[in-house]
């Protein structure tokens, strides 16, 4: 479709979002910069490019897309959450991250990422003890969860995390699952867990 009109703003867009899912990002920075050409009002493409540059590391770049999509369109829970929010929750800003999850929520009520977004950030204040949510969860016959938010834990909290599944057997009872930003990890020691 881009090579047929290199100006649909649509396909130029998703092509962009491919790159970044492959890990591609020279081009797809490219790509959503040419969104941007097309179109500067394009609160999506900001939204994206924003969450290239936080997969990219680029902390103040990622900010600075996610408020110029909130200039655009101030009832974007999609900047808000999945952009401020996670943004601020990769930087342990924790505080802040649950202020943009919570004025996401005030904005639609219904919408799943702040209230994903919410309990990483419960989780990483330690406001719930991990094995007591797993405990709960296989108290209400649940064989199989997983975590969709993208902020599962890493570092000496994951290391913890599977030692205590291991140690209690409740690595037996549940099957866990996480949605992950490649990372330097023990994925064995993940498996047994």
């Amino acid at each position: 479709a881009v090579q047929l009109n290199p100006k649909n703003e649509s396909a130029v867009l998703h092509i962009a979002m491919l790159y970044r899912f492959l890990g591609q990002y020279e081009k797809a920075e490219m790509m959503f910069q040419s969104v941007l050409v097309l179109n500067p009002r394009n609160d999506w493409a900001y939204v994206d490019l924003g969450k290239l540059y936080r997969n990219w590391r680029r902390f103040s770049e990622a900010e600075d897309m996610f408020r110029r999509a909130l200039t655009i369109n101030p009832k974007s829970v999609m900047a808000l959450s999945y952009g401020l929010g996670y943004l601020y929750l990769d930087q342990n800003r924790i505080e802040e991250a649950e202020n943009a999850f919570q004025e996401a929520l005030a904005i639609n009520p219904e919408s799943e990422w702040p209230y994903m977004g919410l309990g990483s950030a419960y989780r990483k204040k330690k406001l719930y003890k991990e094995a007591e949510e797993i405990d709960d969860l296989i108290r209400l016959n649940f064989r199989e969860c997983f975590d969709d938010s993208g902020t599962f834990p890493v570092g000496k909290w994951l290391e913890e995390f599977c030692e205590k599944m291991i140690r209690s057997g409740r690595n037996k009872k549940i099957v866990l699952g996480a949605n992950m930003k490649p990372v330097k990890i023990n994925y064995k020691m993940m498996a047994d867990a």
